[in-house]
């Protein structure tokens, strides 16, 4: 009997899916959790000498890397895509990874000087409302160490997009888990010395990158990677993978106005000390939203291949079991959420920091709604649907950008919240629900 159960489990839990597909769920969920352990660490670690205005800098420096992943143009997932379907072709392979490596090398150069620039005329009390407590000097030293850790980690997720469309994401997620290992150890070496905010970042961006880009070494081992630059070669690439890579970027700029950025309103708008609130529940909030992103991302490549196959049965049967597996995960979780922030926030902070508990409510409804678009999007951006979605998602970043403004400016984060949830509702869910639901899938979504 209790066989029976596990394996009636196992088949709820992972379907026919393969082992690449479970490592990859699996030790993305290891990594995931090492992450935020490292997270509520440096919470309870830095909170008590940093103190609440100076932890939300350094948790907004951080977030910055969510806006910001939007500018490796959707290169990575381009490749991810192109992968995927060459996975026959050897010399396509190493033609493709090569010179996307090579492409992602060059574009991180080229934001790297783009960055310094700013960062000589770059107004701080234009991205933080600081008081007069503040180090000035250690803001800008952060901000400059984040600029070097994020230009590396264009290619660390570049290699990590490689690895999915190979069906090796897992390898990557090894090392990223590595890192995050790491970057615990040294925390409690560093916080006992009541280190600075950069090297802060340095500990909790800086390293897990690092590792991720040691997944490299991993990479070569499956395909002959050659740097030998071929001009020619290297602009008919480049002009091919941007025709289709501009697409990927516009959703990542969906994304990143979506919650990416939201930190960002909140610390312009409301300041540092309501962005260090207001990112202790963000990332509480993730516990339920990241293992689901997780799940639906690991099932990119296998869309993207049913696709190329034209397997249209297959493909319509897993994204439903993905997308009911999302919605009712995320319902429960979020029960779960709304009954346990409040006390885990008093907890983890030495009752230093109490959210608001109609923030938490509205919290746990745009966590639901978070993880079931999160499904609809990675089926949508692997199998290739384009026209529906520019339309749809240029309408939301503009509602979206409208009424987040408006509404943190005169009712605080939880306007920032609703904000998010209606313009989700009234673009993308009437949108692909109704109007562009026929042409979008190929089945009906009972």
């Amino acid at each position: 009997m209790y066989q029976l159960f596990l394996r009636n489990f196992n088949n709820l839990l992972w379907g026919n899916h393969d082992k690449s597909f479970k490592r990859t769920v699996t030790f993305n969920l290891i990594a995931r959790i090492l992450n935020f352990i490292l997270f509520f660490l440096s919470l309870k670690l830095t909170l008590p000498y940093l103190g609440t205005e100076r932890f939300g800098i350094f948790s907004v420096i951080i977030s910055y890397s969510l806006f910001l992943s939007i500018l490796d143009l959707g290169v990575g997932n381009s490749l991810t895509n192109r992968i995927a379907i060459n996975l026959g072709d050897k010399k396509a392979l190493e033609n493709i990874i090569s010179n996307g490596l090579l492409l992602l090398v060059i574009q991180s150069i080229f934001l790297l000087l783009i960055f310094l620039f700013l960062f000589h005329i770059i107004n701080i009390n234009s991205l933080f409302k600081l008081s007069n407590k503040v180090d000035v000097n250690e803001v800008y030293i952060s901000l400059l160490w984040f600029i070097f850790i994020f230009c590396v980690s264009i290619i660390g997720n570049g290699i990590l997009r490689i690895l999915y469309g190979l069906q090796l994401a897992y390898l990557s997620y090894i090392y990223n888990a590595i890192g995050s290992l790491t970057s615990i150890i040294v925390l409690f070496f560093i916080a006992n010395k009541e280190a600075q905010i950069h090297y802060l970042i340095l500990c909790s961006f800086g390293i897990p990158t690092f590792f991720n880009i040691f997944s490299y070494l991993k990479l070569k081992k499956y395909i002959d990677i050659k740097f030998k630059v071929n001009y020619g070669s290297l602009v008919e690439f480049t002009k091919s993978i941007y025709s289709q890579c501009l697409f990927f970027a516009f959703m990542q700029l969906a994304a990143a106005v979506s919650s990416g950025a939201d930190l960002l309103f909140v610390s312009i708008l409301l300041g540092a000390e309501s962005a260090a609130e207001f990112s202790i529940l963000q990332k509480i909030s993730m516990i339920i939203t990241q293992p689901l992103a997780m799940y639906n991302g690991a099932l990119w490549g296998v869309y993207a291949c049913l696709k190329a196959n034209d397997n249209w049965p297959t493909l319509s049967m897993t994204f439903k079991k993905a997308f009911l597996k999302s919605l009712f995960a995320s319902s429960i979780l979020a029960i779960g959420f709304v009954i346990t922030s409040d006390k885990f926030i008093l907890l983890i902070t030495d009752n230093k920091i109490s959210i608001e508990f109609s923030l938490i409510i509205v919290f746990s409804f745009w966590v639901i709604l978070e993880s079931c678009a999160g499904c609809i999007g990675v089926y949508l951006n692997s199998t290739n649907v384009v026209r529906e979605q520019i339309i749809t998602i240029s309408f939301f970043i503009i509602v979206s950008i409208i009424l987040k403004y408006y509404s943190t400016k005169i009712y605080g984060a939880n306007g920032l919240v609703i904000a998010a949830i209606v313009s989700y509702l009234i673009t993308q869910g009437f949108l692909y629900g109704f109007i562009f639901r026929k042409r979008l899938f190929k089945f009906q979504i009972d």
